[in-house]
């Protein structure tokens, strides 16, 4: 539902997709189900079993297993070339919330079964609404929590470090 001139609200069960844009570009969509949507706030879930689209670099080092490619990823995105390959979500289930003016998004995993994995926080771009869901760009930096919110970890510092060098993450983001 949308008013005029106003940005979209989700209706519960609907779809809303969180796209990464880069240089005008989609870099990843992946469609979600809205569970809430209050016009800041954007509770959304996604199902093992979830289409989507990522870069080509990103799927491939995930196939192989191989952490040290993910670094090509950071390299195509600040290049602006890339190529988009599906790829389909699996092993948990996400509940992410998303608020507007906010740069990160803070996510739960459960395994299918719904037993509680761990928080997460995916540093991000301040999303935009659009018609279809919204817009953002991940910044490659995480936190992982622990599902009793005992300790943490920071994640992908090595991608953040090459983003950083490559100017995709500058001074003021940082």
């Amino acid at each position: 539902m949308t008013a005029p001139g106003s940005a979209p609200v989700f209706a519960p069960g609907g779809i809303a997709v969180r796209r990464d844009v880069a240089h005008g570009r989609v870099w990843s969509a992946m469609p979600y189900t809205v569970l809430a949507d209050n016009g800041d706030v954007l509770t959304l879930t996604a199902r093992p079993g979830t289409e989507s689209l990522a870069p080509a670099s990103w799927t491939v080092a995930a196939h192989a297993g191989d952490d040290a490619l993910r670094l090509d990823c950071v390299h195509d995105l600040a290049s602006g070339r890339w190529e988009l390959d599906y790829w389909t979500w699996r092993d948990t289930v996400v509940l992410s919330r998303f608020t507007a003016g906010v740069p990160f998004s803070v996510h739960r995993f459960l395994t299918p079964d719904g037993r509680p994995l761990r928080w997460y926080v995916n540093f991000e771009r301040p999303y935009r609404r659009t018609a279809i869901g919204i817009d953002t760009l991940d910044l490659f930096l995480d936190l992982m929590i622990t599902p009793d919110l005992s300790s943490y970890s920071w994640k992908d510092e090595d991608e953040y470090a090459q983003a950083r060098r490559l100017g995709v993450v500058d001074e003021a983001t940082h």
